[in-house]
């Protein structure tokens, strides 16, 4: 050998052992920050509406139940591995799943960052554990920011590690969707977009190779989860149900502040991301404006979802996962290459602007100093987080003492001993009651009342209890959310409840009922109609009848804009009686009233609804009217149609059950 080849030989060995050493920095500081927040339960299952679905999804799991047959909810078979509340059967595979996705994403992240400047790639990675240690929403921040990051990887590496990278992508995407139904939407799209964008930088067996494996790996994964692949299709179908009518439905209106200064924040990340279009470079110089097309769709896709992933429902679980996104997108896409400074000095002050947007929002929103959220507030739970890490059989054992508390807070001795081994569904909010208590729980698909609020899926409930896997019992309390009206909440069951149950017994808030397997309650048209916004809707004529009603509100060409960019406006449902016109006010979404409802009597409580059972003292309102907001009238058509059904529900008069 020649010292010419000696040199080109002890040259090439450098190259790689630098690019090795680039390659190990991300990961060790990946595994130093994976250490710092990794996301492990911090609260047992308890009685409330969030530990009931997380008990819903464990049970699942433990049961074998069939997602898009059994379950039909906005989680796949593996959202257990990310609940927040700790179930003592799968706390290990939490755990590890926990500590696996927080490395992975943040190998993506420092993998990004490691292209910056060092002053930007200190600034990435403090800001995204300082967000990461703060964040209440847990894994969904990690997996929109691990797509976000991969993805990014993809577009902006023409390397041997592309391949690596692909695979990355790919394994994350399909987990991501065994998760979650949105980020199965979500991931989706990323796969194929970014397979498309290497077709078109002369990598199309890279992208075939990587669509393939995509579509390959899901199956797996679905069938690996223990679900029928038949299945699949039917969870896809109701996944797009929820997302669907999920802006109308549950929405939170955000303080007037919160909600211009979003606004302002989407406005300059929108740019952000058009100008950084303008900076990134392919090799294929050909394709360049089709790439940069593609990446600028993409990006604009990942803003829009997390935006009104954030807004939708404003509250603390969501807010967090818009800002957080917008700050370390703007953070992240310096990793571009560019020969226009004057451009990225204009994308260096929209990332600047972005971050001081979302910064006060988060301060303004949780209503404390930014030193408490920044600096306090993260460094107890890296504190605390430790501690777990350096004493987790302590940790693990407080967390089965609490959960061993929830069971007997949670307890129902006298309904348990009329239940016995049969099964038994729970009509509600609060499915944990029938979990913790050891019952043989046999859900409806929709499990949780609120979430039933389209007329699909109400009828996916209704269909269940005329079929043969109807449950031997029901355990019934009315508490909706959001102060909605009770009857809207699974409002295709209530008739059932009425006419098709008997009244077993009660016991703390509880009601218990027995199914009789009576036909459902025949509907009568009495009247159809049109009524202007804030007009009633007057019931007197029908007396001690018992009423359904439907009630059509269409949005306008504005309210379906806003629909559409941000999220629909808020209806209200009044009910008054009387000769004093006393009213009760609901918030009432579209598709629920849309859906129908029992009108007459009005049933509030378990108490009205024990009424019922016993004939007596029953409550008929006079009349119904829809409100919109103020100055929120240009959203809703001026006039709301109205039909007015006969319920042919018969019962005598039954005494209260003895213990």
């Amino acid at each position: 050998m020649n010292i010419t080849e000696n040199h080109r030989s002890s040259s090439t060995w450098e190259q790689e052992a630098r690019a090795g050493f680039r390659f190990k920095g991300p990961l060790l500081t990946a595994l130093f920050i994976t250490v710092a927040f990794v996301r492990i339960p911090r609260r047992p299952l308890g009685t409330d509406v969030d530990s009931s679905w997380c008990a819903v999804l464990d049970y699942a799991r433990e049961h074998g139940l069939q997602f898009g047959r059994d379950i039909a909810f906005t989680y796949g078979p593996l959202g257990f591995l990310t609940m927040p509340c700790y179930s003592e059967a799968a706390a290990a595979w939490q755990i590890a799943f926990s500590a696996a996705l927080c490395f992975f994403v943040n190998s993506g992240l420092c993998l990004l960052a490691w292209r910056l400047k060092l002053s930007w790639k200190l600034a990435t990675i403090a800001t995204f554990i300082c967000l990461a240690l703060n964040m209440h929403s847990g894994a969904d921040f990690l997996l929109n920011i691990g797509l976000l990051c991969w993805g990014l990887l993809c577009v902006l590496e023409s390397s041997a590690r592309l391949p690596g990278y692909v695979l990355c992508l790919v394994l994350f995407s399909v987990v991501g969707s065994l998760i979650k139904i949105t980020f199965l939407f979500a991931a989706t799209f990323s796969v194929v977009v970014i397979m498309t964008h290497l077709a078109l930088r002369r990598q199309a067996p890279l992208a075939f190779a990587g669509a393939v494996v995509f579509c390959l790996c899901l199956i797996a994964g679905w069938e690996l989860s223990g679900q029928k692949l038949a299945n699949f299709p039917v969870f896809v179908k109701q996944g797009w149900e929820f997302s669907r009518w999920y802006d109308q439905a549950m929405g939170k209106e955000a303080p007037e502040l919160i909600r211009w200064t979003g606004l302002l924040t989407l406005i300059f990340a929108a740019l952000l991301i058009f100008l950084h279009s303008q900076l990134f470079e392919t090799k294929a110089e050909e394709n360049a404006r089709w790439t940069k097309t593609l990446t600028t769709a993409w990006l604009s896709m990942l803003l829009f979802v997390s935006w009104k992933h954030g807004f939708v429902r404003l509250d603390e679980y969501h807010l967090e996962l818009f800002a957080g996104f917008v700050v370390l997108l703007g953070l992240v896409l310096g990793a571009s290459t560019t020969r226009r400074l004057r451009v990225e000095l204009w994308a260096k002050c929209c990332t600047l602007l972005c971050c001081l947007l979302s910064f006060f929002m988060l301060v303004r929103y949780f209503e404390s100093s930014p030193l408490d959220y920044f600096v306090f507030r993260p460094y107890d739970r890296f504190v605390h987080n430790l501690r777990v890490l350096i004493h987790p059989t302590r940790a693990l054992k407080a967390l089965k003492q609490a959960e061993e508390s929830s069971r007997q807070l949670a307890a129902l001795p006298r309904l348990g001993k009329s239940i016995g081994s049969a099964s038994v569904d729970v009509f509600g909010n609060e499915q944990s009651f029938a979990i913790l208590n050891g019952w043989n729980y046999t859900p409806r698909p929709v499990f949780q009342s609120y979430a039933a609020y389209s007329e699909t899926l109400l009828q996916l409930n209704q269909n269940f209890y005329a079929s043969t896997r109807t449950p031997d019992f029901i355990l019934c309390r009315l508490a909706p959310i959001d102060h909605r009206l009770p009857a809207l909440e699974d409002a295709l069951l209530m008739p059932i409840l009425l006419n098709g149950c008997d009244w077993v017994g009660r016991e703390s808030d509880f009601l218990l009922l027995k199914p009789n397997r009576s036909p459902l309650p025949k509907k009568k048209l009495l009247q159809e109609g049109l009524v202007a916004l804030g007009t009633n809707i007057d019931l007197r004529a029908y007396g001690e009848t018992n009423l359904w009603l439907e009630i059509h509100a269409t949005p306008t060409w504005a309210g379906k804009i806003r629909q559409l960019v941000y999220k629909s406006s808020e209806l209200r449902l009044t009910a008054s009686r009387g000769p004093n016109k006393s009213k009760a006010t609901f918030k009432s979404p579209a598709p629920m009233m849309s859906g129908g409802f029992l009108a007459s009597p009005l049933i509030l409580r378990n108490e009205d609804l024990l009424a019922f059972y016993q004939s007596r003292n029953l409550v008929r309102p006079d009349a119904y009217s829809v409100s919109c907001q103020q100055g929120h009238q240009l959203f809703w058509s001026d006039n709301v149609l109205f039909r007015i059904y006969q319920l042919e529900i018969g019962r005598s008069l039954e005494p209260e059950p003895k213990d």
